[in-house]
């Protein structure tokens, strides 16, 4: 082999073993990796076999136990024998399914809400009982249909009807007198009122009892009127009229003629019957002096016609008797103060007539009438006349003065009487409020049967989700949230959810006393619970997680193992090549170097 030659050939060889080298070291560090490998699918294998999974442990009928992968469904869905759960998130809502919401958003109450999971309908034995206490035992009579509600005829005849018609004759009472008022109470008693309307067709039903009948029996029964009616004035006034259409009082003049007219008025107000003096009496004392009635022999015989005022004893006129009751029945000061002014007038006109020896109605006054004595001084006709002014001025002021009196004694009586009629009205308010509250709360005739056994589950939910009573819910109610449909099965994420705090749990448990949170729920209340206190929620070995890992391990260890010898295989055949290079490229060196020591001993 020529020189060059042969170190071309070293040069290839030299190259060869060095990608040799270069390649038996890439292989060493793939050894390394898939040693790498096979530690993180150790690792992988070691974390299946501490993985744990989360179940739900329940009793079929037969009281087996059933142990299930615990997810939303399992968790809400009832079963017998299975305790109830709620599922909680961070702003205190329950988790429940589009189904569920929907039952309780379209139903009006709890009944609905029950009657949509299949519960059973049975008698309301509350019903019959809310009848007869509102229309008696006859309350069947009442009934067209046992459709569950009264019928309308019940409600527009003896009960609408009634109330309205009551509530417009309550507010057109009318107690300005006796007459207004019995017509009033006619209104809704009488022959025609409608009370009696009422009773006559109630009468048609046959015995009635109950709150109806309790109502009716108090608003047809209104105070009576028992007080006088209130006094006009025009009575009282009539006390003066009666002397200004008086004969006798229209002659009274400032002549003799006239005093004597003035004689006859008031010896009619002092002697006639009932007057301000007595047969007994024989002296009347005036201001101004003494005078003595002799009136022996005379008073029995008093023609009181003749010696009253015009048609006194008559029952048209009567105007001297109703001023003697009026004067004879009141101590006002302004009575006595009348009082006095008559008997003075009287004194002087007595005096006046004796002194001058006038006779009346041609009779001598003290041969005919009584004999007087006076010591008094004789005033004039103009005098008596002024003072008969006086007298008459003063009555007519007395007679409002008494008409004052006596309406303020009558209005007492009438404010009592007033009162009676706001007792009445309030007791009647009372009895209506009553009869309206138990009209309005009549149950329904058919209610969800409490022995079903779904009944307490969903009773427990319907007051969860906001239900307020048996008949109604919090229509703005944010108790409650739909769950994905997506997660209902998903044991993974209520696992992860439960775990991590996401979600917590509230559980349906018997209480004696009852719930604060919903007093209408009855013996059972929801209360919080960490799930790892669950009886029913047990954590074990995720079995099917471990097979898995194992299998996936195995296959790992395999492909690591079969890689493994093929990377041995080819660092034997690089090593078998290396050698082999080795040797050639010290046999070709060993050429080069003779070759060099002939060349130099050609050329010595």
């Amino acid at each position: 082999m020529g020189m060059s030659a042969a170190q071309a050939r070293l040069l290839s060889i030299t190259a060869r073993i060095t990608d040799n080298e270069l390649r038996s070291q890439m292989i060493t560090n793939s050894k390394l990796r898939l040693a790498d490998q096979s530690s993180a699918a150790s690792q992988e294998y070691m974390n299946a076999l501490n993985t744990v999974q989360l179940v739900y442990t329940s009793y079929d009928d037969a009281g087996n136990k059933i142990t299930q992968t615990l997810n939303a469904n399992t968790l809400l869905t009832y079963a017998d024998l299975k305790n109830q759960y709620a599922m909680v998130n961070t702003s205190g809502q329950i988790l429940v399914s589009a189904s569920d919401i929907t039952n309780y958003e379209t139903s009006a109450n709890m009944a609905e809400f029950m009657y949509a999971y299949g519960i059973e309908k049975t008698d309301n034995p509350e019903y019959p009982e809310a009848l007869k206490e509102i229309f008696g035992d006859n309350y069947d009579k009442f009934m067209t249909n046992l459709s569950g509600e009264p019928d309308e005829y019940i409600y527009s005849t003896y009960v609408n009807n009634l109330s309205q018609n009551y509530s417009n004759w309550v507010e057109n009472i009318d107690t300005s007198n006796s007459t207004n008022y019995n017509n009033w109470v006619a209104s809704g008693n009488g022959e025609q009122g409608f009370i009696t309307s009422y009773l006559s067709n109630l009468s048609q039903i046959g015995d009635v009892d109950g709150l109806l009948n309790s109502y009716v029996n108090v608003i047809s029964n209104p105070p009576e009127w028992n007080i006088e009616d209130p006094p006009e004035l025009a009575y009282f006034q009539n006390l003066v009229a009666s002397y200004n259409s008086a004969q006798c009082h229209n002659s009274v003049a400032a002549t003799e003629d006239g005093i004597g007219h003035m004689e006859h008025n008031l010896a009619a107000l002092i002697w006639g019957l009932g007057g301000l003096g007595t047969n007994e009496d024989t002296v009347i004392t005036n201001s101004d002096g003494t005078i003595t009635v002799d009136k022996t022999g005379v008073a029995e015989d008093l023609d009181y016609g003749y010696v009253s005022l015009t048609n006194y004893h008559f029952s048209d006129t009567e105007s001297s008797e109703n001023l003697l009751e009026a004067l004879n029945s009141s101590d006002r000061d302004e009575v006595q103060t009348v009082k006095e002014k008559i008997i003075n007038l009287y004194c002087d006109v007595i005096n006046y007539l004796d002194q001058n020896s006038v006779g009346t109605s041609s009779t001598e006054l003290n041969n005919g009438r009584y004999s007087i004595t006076s010591s008094a001084q004789v005033k004039s006709e103009e005098e008596l006349l002024n003072e008969w002014n006086a007298m008459y001025a003063s009555i007519n002021d007395l007679s409002s003065a008494l008409y004052q009196e006596s309406y303020d004694e009558w209005y007492l009586t009438y404010l009592d009487f007033l009162e009676e009629i706001e007792t009445w009205k309030s007791s009647c308010k009372n009895v209506k409020k009553v009869l309206d509250d138990a009209i309005n709360s009549i149950p329904s005739q058919e209610i969800p049967d409490e022995n079903d056994s779904k009944y307490q589950w969903y009773k427990n939910l319907w007051y969860r989700m906001g239900g307020m009573d048996d008949s109604h819910k919090d229509e703005n109610s944010k108790n409650y949230k739909e769950l994905d449909s997506t997660l209902l099965n998903s044991s993974e994420w209520l696992q992860f959810a439960l775990e991590n705090g996401i979600i917590t749990l509230e559980q349906a448990t018997f209480s004696t006393n009852g719930s604060a949170t919903y007093p209408n729920m009855g013996t059972y209340d929801w209360n919080s619970i960490i799930y790892t206190n669950s009886v029913d929620i047990v954590s074990q070995e995720d079995s099917a997680a471990i097979a898995k890992a194992e299998v996936k391990y195995e296959n790992a260890l395999r492909e690591i193992q079969n890689e493994d010898n093929k990377l041995d295989q080819d660092l034997k055949k690089l090593d078998t090549e290396h050698t082999a290079l080795e040797t050639e490229y010290e046999s070709v060196k060993s050429v080069i170097e003779k070759n060099v020591e002939r060349s130099f001993k050609a050329f010595s």
